[in-house]
């Protein structure tokens, strides 16, 4: 059975920009009676639309990935953006560089080993960002290197929040719970102890939204690898690895070691994140991820190691209400796959959704704010013109509810050269906002 799109669920031109716009939630989310008309053209804000301080559309090639935004569920309140990237160098975000053949750490970052830039002085009280202000990473160069920008909805004006130096790739970013602080993860000012461990391994940080505060939330992560049994050729290591001869020790071949996106804990007092290691078997990607948290204050990482039964447990979600955790399961063996639910401190989960035709795909989850239902990416076929017939397949955005157990789609799948990726949910469950690529 297709899953129908409601026709009225893309409905008029709001926010003064082209966008896609519906009802609330509570109207729409999950209705799941047909309505037989036509789903209007889908529309997208170009990035150049939104006054980007850098255009990235000024390649003359198609292969520069251009921004697009969604607005969706649009109702004059604010949108509340956590880690949307202008530049899709990983589709899997929890994974960082998980396919990177890169085993020598970049060691452009060199710029400062402190925590905080202004040690010596006093910056001065932190003024929250507004309701109707967003965060997202811009990378105008299509390379990676990520820049912090708020937008303002209101003034329709974007502004630097920092560079990060000009050279720090892939970072992501989330908003705290009193909007003053926002979670970077990334590869950013390493150490001395970073810098010795031979791959470039992330760190989370905390920085003010007025960009002036930078403090190191995560000790330096240590690589494990390279210490196995002695060794002087290939041949004396096991099939999975190789003979490191600068160290004399068998290594896994193209050892990563990455964090997802931080999340805040409801009382902005924990990070919680994504632990990934991988590594090259033959032709196969072989490890897995799983929890990890840190305190706020500062810490090792915490590597909750959950009994899942599957090598993959990401793109994670906090719920608003209570202490629970919302992720995705993969790659399972004895375990299932979809998505499940953790209780704080994490031990087992529990599968909150799993349907054969309806596969959960990797990317963003989102609770909605009163934690009565969950939005995420599925891949299935959709009944785009509510025939009653499967027209469309691929990944568009579901909504399911938790108290029902009803499961309703949100939007169709895109065009061909088109993905979804990074999205949030304002607090009032109102509108959704949404990073586009092409």
């Amino acid at each position: 059975m297709a899953f129908t799109v409601r026709s009225d669920y893309l409905k008029r031109r709001l926010c003064n920009s082209w966008s896609l716009s519906v009802r609330t939630i509570k109207d729409v989310a999950f209705e799941e009676d047909v309505v037989r008309s036509k789903i209007r053209r889908i529309r997208s804000l170009r990035s150049k639309d939104v006054a980007f301080e850098e255009d990235v559309m000024k390649s003359k090639t198609r292969r520069v990935r251009s921004l697009r935004w969604f607005v969706v569920l649009c109702a004059g309140i604010g949108l509340f953006l956590q880690g949307c990237s202008s530049n899709n160098t990983n589709a899997n975000s929890n994974n960082t560089n998980a396919n990177s053949n890169n085993n020598k750490a970049n060691t452009n970052n060199t710029n400062a080993n402190t925590n905080n830039t202004n040690a010596n002085t006093d910056p001065g009280p932190i003024s929250p960002l507004s309701s109707t202000t967003l965060l997202y990473i811009h990378s105008p160069k299509n390379d990676g290197v990520g820049h912090v920008y708020a937008y303002d909805t209101s003034t329709k004006k974007s502004r630097l929040i920092t560079d990060l130096g000009n050279k720090t790739r892939t970072p992501r970013v989330s908003i705290s719970p009193d909007r003053k602080w926002f979670a970077l993860r990334a590869f950013f000012r390493p150490n001395a102890t970073d810098l010795k461990q031979g791959i470039s391994i992330p760190s989370l940080w905390v920085v003010s939204v007025d960009g002036k505060q930078f403090r190191r939330v995560t000790e330096p992560i240590l690589n494990s690898n390279g210490k196995g049994a002695s060794c002087t050729v290939n041949s004396q290591c096991p099939s999975t690895g190789y003979c490191n001869t600068s160290l004399g020790k068998c290594s896994l071949r193209n050892y990563t070691i990455g964090l997802g996106i931080p999340r805040w804990s409801r009382d902005g007092k924990t990070l919680w994140t994504t632990l990934a290691t991988h590594w090259s078997n033959g032709t196969r990607l072989t490890g897995g991820s799983t929890l990890a948290s840190v305190p706020v204050s500062g810490g090792a990482l915490n590597a909750h190691a959950a009994s899942s039964g599957c090598a993959q447990v990401s793109h994670i979600s906090l719920h608003p209400t209570e202490d629970k955790i919302l992720a995705i399961h993969s790659v399972c063996s004895n375990g299932k796959p979809g998505l499940h639910m953790y209780n704080i401190p994490p031990t087992t989960a529990t599968q909150v959704f799993f349907n054969a035709n309806i596969s959960v795909s990797l990317g963003s989850t989102l609770f909605f704010p009163n934690g009565a239902g969950i939005l995420f990416l599925a891949n299935t076929t959709w009944d785009t013109n509510n025939d009653g017939k499967a027209d469309a397949q691929g990944i568009g955005i579901a909504a399911y509810d938790l108290t029902k157990k009803k499961l309703a789609p949100i939007l169709p799948p895109l065009k061909s050269h088109l993905s979804y990726t990074d999205m949030t949910i304002s607090p009032d469950g109102k509108q959704i906002v949404m990073c586009i690529y092409n």
